[in-house]
């Protein structure tokens, strides 16, 4: 009832509800949680300054109990004043403090109070904390500390320094401070940072200093404070200029990239320099970059033939596997995409993929953000080659579709061990989503028909895949993930115009090599998978494929639920007798009546095996 009126702001009810009861009692009942937040925690997130000092002063209420964020993707445990300074509540703020919160309390990830005011650009906050014994200089566990918060923020950013704050405060795999004002595009913070010390020659995880990342921003008038501060080489301006010129224009900032590409090629062709050697990828076409301006009058009429030009500058300046690279690349071929499908617009993406397979050596959220992006452009491919067969020739879709599926095949089997060595859930996570991608690359096959080189190429990709016992962090293999596939409209409409049903397909497919036995994390077969699809003749044949490939119809799961158990809680019919063996009769006989331990110590695998499928628990 207390936490309800907190929300409703009453004040009056909370007074009547608690004012008869004992100080003991009252601060029982307002510590007490409500999902995991007590109610003066509400109460700071709510801002409700009056409702706070009540509960502080008159009930006692504990000042330093940590409630949990709502509007985050993970549950944060934070202290009220961290909340409280987050919301800009000053009054609240005030409130606690003077009641004798801590303002060095870290919250969950080592967040301060002051952080938090900082990131909301609460400055009169700030200023109370920091006169209150905040410490400026606190580094939280993922490496944040105030000034990075407050880096876009020209007050904040001069208040920080003169209490202290380190300008040079970061680890590797930051953005320095310095990077922070510049991406905030605000000239003021920028110059309160570099005259206090911020260090301009300091690199960001791609290796650019301040004056690069600031032409890859496009910030010129950052661009123009930095070349008067620093006072590079003639070489080095014409450099930046043209890397200015050469973002804007692939940001579609055509007027603005073409006045400082202009004033870059203005220097003379002395001093248009390369910074990187790069192979000439087929993707630009043989177009070449203007090294003089009579070069880029011909080239500025043509708007392809310019953002090419452009993306082309970008891999001489920047390096082809820069993180500012390939996502202009992924950007061209995502628009292009849009407008016009194509092969074009898939290669071009593909090109952004390869490069990341070139920097990250492992499992990265972009690398699975480009191949999602491959996908998608297949799907488009394909739907309209239906009902224009001229955008893409079916021979030239296929070798391209051939190239995918052998490029995500590799990947997979790249992977896997780094799945199952480091036990993040995050890589967890987005390799299940690059095998849900494999799978849609595979399925794309079942409703084209392909000459007999192509088949054999798509036979062997196939065969390789299921030779490595591929599965994802819950122990779930393709065959797995194929029956539990939620069916969106992309694979809809792909069936309705042609393609075949996507279980039945992909079961075929992957039983030429996936143990149809094969058990999830909670000891689940594809049986007990393919018993949860909603019915119709097409399931009837998918279980028929499993029970015919030597599925065992008695597997039990780890809540001793039998797959033939879970077919007929779902309205299917199974014979038991007849798909059960003298192997199967033999192995419930041995989980009945011994238990592991009581086993021989000499039993082959393959037989332990056959026993932990009927029911052994080891």
């Amino acid at each position: 009832q207390v936490q309800e009126c907190i929300t409703n702001e009453n004040a009056e009810m909370i007074s009547s509800l608690l004012s008869n009861v004992s100080r003991e009692l009252r601060k029982k009942i307002v510590d007490l949680d409500i999902q995991e937040k007590s109610a003066l925690f509400l109460a700071c997130e709510l801002g409700h300054a009056d409702i706070a000092r009540y509960l502080v002063e008159e009930c006692g209420a504990d000042v330093e109990k940590m409630g949990v964020i709502d509007d985050v993707t993970y549950n944060v445990h934070v202290t009220p004043l961290w909340i409280s300074a987050e919301r800009g509540s000053i009054d609240v703020v005030k409130c606690l403090v003077e009641n004798g919160a801590d303002t060095n309390t870290l919250s969950q990830g080592g967040l301060s109070a002051l952080m938090a005011a900082c990131q909301s650009d609460s400055e009169d906050t700030v200023y109370f904390l920091c006169d209150n014994g905040a410490n400026v200089n606190t580094v939280s566990a993922a490496g944040d500390s105030c000034l990075r918060k407050a880096a876009g923020n020209p007050e904040l950013c001069k208040f920080l320094i003169s209490q202290g704050a380190d300008v040079n405060q970061g680890e590797k795999g930051q953005y320095p401070i310095l990077h922070l004002g510049i991406k905030s595009k605000n000239l003021s913070s920028v110059m309160e940072l570099v005259s206090a010390g911020a260090d301009p020659q300091a690199l960001d995880f791609d290796g650019n200093d301040a004056l690069q990342f600031a032409a890859i921003v496009g910030d010129a008038d950052t661009v123009q404070y930095l070349m008067e501060t620093l006072k590079p080489d003639q070489k080095r301006i014409a450099n930046t200029l043209r890397l200015l010129g050469a973002c804007a224009v692939a940001r579609d900032e055509y007027d603005i990239g073409i006045e400082f590409w202009r004033k870059a090629l203005s220097f003379g062709n002395d001093s248009v320099t390369d910074t990187h050697d790069c192979v000439h990828h087929a993707l630009y076409r043989g177009i070449q970059e203007p090294k003089s301006l009579a070069e880029f009058e011909d080239l500025e009429s043509n708007t392809d033939k310019l953002i090419l030009a452009s993306l082309l500058v970008l891999e001489h300046l920047l390096g082809r596997t820069h993180g500012e690279t390939i996502h202009r690349l992924l950007m061209y071929g995502a628009a292009l995409s849009y407008d016009e499908i194509g092969e074009e617009s898939t290669r071009a993406i593909l090109y952004a993929y390869d490069l990341l397979r070139e920097k990250h050596a492992g499992l990265h959220r972009m690398t699975e953000y480009a191949m999602s992006q491959v996908v998608r452009c297949l799907y488009d491919m394909y739907r309209e080659n239906k009902s224009d067969p001229d955008i893409i020739a079916l021979a030239s879709l296929h070798r391209l579709h051939l190239e995918v599926l052998s490029r995500a095949v590799d990947f997979v089997i790249k992977c896997q061990p780094e799945v199952e060595r480091d036990g993040d859930k995050e890589n967890q996570a987005m390799f299940s989503v690059l095998l849900q991608h494999t799978l849609d690359i595979v399925f794309f096959f079942s409703g084209t028909e392909l000459n007999t080189r192509d088949e054999e190429q798509f036979g062997s990709y196939v065969a390789r895949l299921v030779r490595f016992n591929i599965h994802d962090g819950h122990n779930r293999s393709l065959l797995h993930l194929a029956l539990s596939r939620k069916i969106d409209r992309k694979i809809i409409f792909l069936m309705a115009a042609g393609w075949r049903n996507w279980f039945v397909y992909l079961t075929e497919v992957l039983l030429q090599g996936v143990n149809v036995n094969s058990r999830d994390g909670e000891g689940n077969t594809p049986l007990h998978y393919s018993a949860s699809i909603p019915g119709s003749n097409c399931i009837k044949r998918v279980i028929k494929l499993l029970l015919d490939a030597g599925g065992h119809v008695d597997a039990v799961n780890h809540a001793g639920k039998s797959a033939v158990d879970c077919l007929r809680e779902n309205g299917y019919t199974v014979c038991e007798v007849r798909y059960t063996s003298l192997k199967c009769l033999s192995s419930r006989a041995v989980v009945m009546h011994r238990s592991a331990c009581d086993l021989p110590g000499s039993i082959p695998s393959h037989v332990m095996d056959l026993l932990k499928i009927h029911g052994l628990i080891i």
